[in-house]
């Protein structure tokens, strides 16, 4: 089986290289294969890890200095195929809607070539078995997410975006570095099983240790103060945020949080600290996010603010529920990440939600597609209509009722005096309907979901006011 978890990292490794030094024509067909490889690998390993096998072992000693060994080791668990399958699916599904995202850029290689080194960085750092390797590729991702976030070098704007990300995670990497040296001051390894067998006789050093970590976590997963960096980075093109600040790299910081466990559970001072920043970067960045016009930067700080729960989960020793979140919302994430990026491309790079509305007659997979993204963020339960809502709904179910029966009567008047036809202007009014009866239905968990839907809804009915108005079977038209 090592040739298999070899080429789980190394297949992306290699397809990058390949699509970095030959033309563009194969670039993504080699990278997209590379990918697909590494993808149905990481499902091999997931259904062996199932069957209760595991690894934890060296493949290749690199330096060896007196008794301590330098080593490149994969650590094979249920976490880490459940985080080798999420990336590689993830990786595979951008690197395919990279396809015709990016047709026209003139980089359109070199964006092939660095995500998929950024899936080889990203899958190194998940299958590590010890320090070192973690920490290489904790810096491989901050370098590819540099280039990634600066990858559109002639805007000024990107450029002090990627040095952002660049300086701000210095400062976390750092507390990190000393975090892993004063591991190996104490316990003499840097290997992960070594150091969690004797986390207990040294307790006393260990919430140092573990709050140092955190520090690096605070960077990478961006938790507040060091939360800066993250909305800036959508400087890049739409398909990095889907998969580096939506899926993977952004999730690192708790990945690694949830791997030290065992050090994490013998200091309860370092879970109060990482509880406290969860709570604060998830109320706050959500709160931010309602004030946001720029249809990326609203899903950046929503992503912050998931984020805040898992990191708040991980300080009150919810682990497999921290976990549970990070897959699903590696998963909605990027899918409102990749939808948004259609809308962008549709309005030829128009990203300020004001300019946006009345689209889905013209973009019916991706509004659907959005909604469904939005819904699942919100945890909004399925169901059907609820025949006594109107009688009991808070936000005004009852006036939407009406309002949505003399649009009925409206529409069956316009349409017998127009010879069947439905005004255009009217259609688009029942769809603003429907679409606020949907807000409506949510009830108690109207506050959580995801505002690029609530921004284009209030957005529309601003510019809806501002319309002129005509007089039709008796009922008040506005037109677009």
């Amino acid at each position: 089986m090592k040739t298999v978890y070899l080429l789980v990292p190394f297949a992306p490794l290699a397809g990058a290289i390949v699509a970095g030094l030959f033309g563009r024509a194969g670039a993504h067909r080699v990278t997209i294969l590379s990918v697909l490889i590494s993808f149905l690998a990481s499902c091999w390993i997931f259904s062996d890890v199932l069957a209760g096998n595991s690894f934890n072992g060296s493949v290749y000693t690199f330096l060896a200095s007196g008794g301590t060994r330098f080593e490149i080791g994969f650590l094979i668990d249920r976490l880490t195929v459940l985080m080798m399958v999420v990336v590689s699916f993830v990786s595979l599904m951008v690197h395919i809607y990279t396809i015709g995202y990016m047709a026209d850029d003139p980089g359109y290689q070199r964006f092939f070539s660095y995500i998929s080194l950024f899936t080889f960085s990203m899958l190194m750092l998940v299958m590590a078995n010890n320090f070192l390797q973690l920490f290489f590729g904790w810096e491989a991702v901050g370098l590819v997410s540099y280039l990634l976030i600066g990858f559109w070098y002639t805007r000024e704007s990107a450029i002090y975006a990627a040095l952002k990300a660049f300086l701000v995670n210095r400062v976390g990497d750092f507390g990190f570095l000393l975090g892993i040296a004063l591991i190996f001051a104490h316990f003499g390894s840097l290997d992960y099983a070594a150091v969690f067998g004797q986390a207990a006789p040294v307790s006393a050093n260990v919430t140092l240790i573990c709050i140092l970590l955190f520090v690096g976590a605070m960077g990478k997963s961006a938790q507040f103060p060091l939360h800066v960096w993250l909305p800036d980075s959508m400087e890049g093109p739409t398909p990095i945020s889907a998969l580096i600040h939506a899926a993977t790299m952004v999730t690192a910081g708790i990945f690694m949080v949830a791997r030290m466990s065992p050090l994490y559970e013998q200091s309860q001072t370092a879970r109060s600290v990482v509880l406290v920043i969860g709570a604060i970067t998830a109320l706050s960045m959500a709160l931010v996010a309602l004030t946001q016009y720029d249809i990326k930067r609203v899903i950046a700080y929503s992503t912050l603010s998931q984020l805040g729960y898992m990191t708040a989960a991980l300080g009150a020793s919810a682990y497999s529920a921290a976990i549970f979140h990070l897959m699903t919302h590696a998963f909605f994430k990027a899918v409102l990440f990749l939808a948004a990026g259609s809308v962008i491309i549709a309005l030829h790079h128009e990203q300020d939600m004001r300019c946006m509305g009345g689209l889905k007659s013209y973009m019916p997979w991706t509004y659907w597609t959005l909604l469904i993204g939005a819904i699942s963020a919100a945890r909004v339960a399925g169901g059907g209509d609820d025949p006594a809502g109107d009688a009991r709904d808070p936000l005004g179910c009852r006036r939407l009722g009406g309002r949505r029966r003399r649009l009925r009567g409206l529409l069956q008047g316009s349409a017998a005096a127009g010879g069947g036809r439905v005004p255009r202007a009217a259609r688009v009014h029942g769809a603003r309907l429907r679409r606020a009866a949907l807000l409506a239905r949510a009830g108690r968990h109207r506050h959580r979901l995801v505002p690029v839907l609530e921004e284009n809804r209030l957005a529309q009915a601003d510019r809806h006011r501002a319309r002129p108005a005509v007089r039709a079977g008796g009922a008040q038209i506005r037109l677009r």
